[in-house]
This record gives structure tokens, C-alpha cells and sequence, in this order.
């Protein structure tokens, strides 16, 4: 099955990085992307690296602006507006890909999916919050794994060695 869209927190695996290059004070890039999620379809995208060193799920408002105002001023040329906004929704660079990096899938995304290795960090515990939920979500989380589990920061008392 093929994609229709991408949308937010879809998972992609870099294939291919090839042809950086600077414009308009960003970084762009094209990139091979497959998509584990969708059969491992394969797309070749042009994605703006800046969007991996903010803060922000994606480009800052103003990083935004900044864009639009440069690629527009590429086409500062075409007489009508309608024409200049239809050049811009079609621009490679305008509709570069904002990437970020993908270090974790939690517990809640990754319901109903298995991976062959499962990181689960517990991190701060106190009794108090070994509630049933909290019960319920450690299942879901062991239950994501169907080769081995590691136990991140675990307390000694609740493991057992092999």
C-alpha cells in the first residue's frame, strides 16, 4: 500500500542524503526516505535541515515567515497573485520536508506495534505511583517486544538475572 500523505510523527529510515546546499539562510537537502509504517515505501523528498536543530516540533513562526517571504521574492516576476501563490505551492523549497530526529516512539504511539528490541526506562518511581494504569502501561510496553527487552534504570529489587 502507498502513502496518501504524511503526516505528523510518521517514522521514516534515511536511505540517501545527497545534494546539500544553502538558500535563502536555510539548509536544504535531498533525501531518500523509506517508511516502515507503509511497507516500506520508498520517496525521494527535498527536506530543510534547520528543522532538526530547533527547539520546536518543526521551522519557528519566524524561520517560517523568513522562508516565505525569500521564495516569494522569487517570484516577484509573476504579474497576478493568484499565479505567484500557485508558483509557491509547488515550490521544492517552500514545501521542503521539517525533519526532526526520532530517538524514542513511546508507549502510547507504539501501541499495536512490535519491535525486536524494547527500551523501557522507568525512570523515577516512588510507591505511590505504582498505580493499576501505571501497571497497565508497563504490559503494553513489554508486550511491544518480541525478541528481547531491556530495563532501563530499573531498581535491582525488581529484576531477576538470567
Amino acid at each position: 500500500t502507498g502513502m496518501a500523505f504524511l503526516a505528523n510523527g510518521d517514522r521514516a529510515v534515511v536511505q540517501r542524503v545527497r545534494n546539500i546546499r544553502e538558500l535563502y539562510g536555510f539548509r536544504f537537502a535531498d533525501v531518500w526516505l523509506s517508511f516502515p509504517d507503509y511497507d516500506d515505501t520508498e520517496l525521494q523528498l527535498t527536506a530543510v535541515l534547520d528543522s532538526l536543530t530547533t527547539d520546536a516540533p518543526a521551522l519557528t513562526r519566524e524561520q517560517h515567515e523568513h522562508l516565505f517571504a525569500s521564495v516569494m521574492e522569487d517570484y516577484a516576476d509573476i504579474p497576478t497573485k493568484v499565479e505567484r501563490m500557485k508558483s509557491l505551492r509547488a515550490d521544492p523549497f517552500f514545501n521542503a520536508l521539517q525533519v526532526k530526529f526520532a530517538y524514542a516512539v513511546t508507549c502510547h504511539k507504539a501501541q499495536g506495534g512490535q519491535w525486536s528490541h524494547v527500551y523501557v526506562d522507568q525512570g523515577y518511581m516512588t510507591d505511590d505511583m505504582l498505580t493499576p494504569s501505571y501497571i497497565h502501561w508497563l504490559y503494553t510496553a513489554f508486550t511491544r517486544a518480541t525478541d528481547k527487552l531491556f530495563l532501563v534504570n530499573w531498581p535491582k529489587n525488581q529484576c531477576q538475572d538470567e
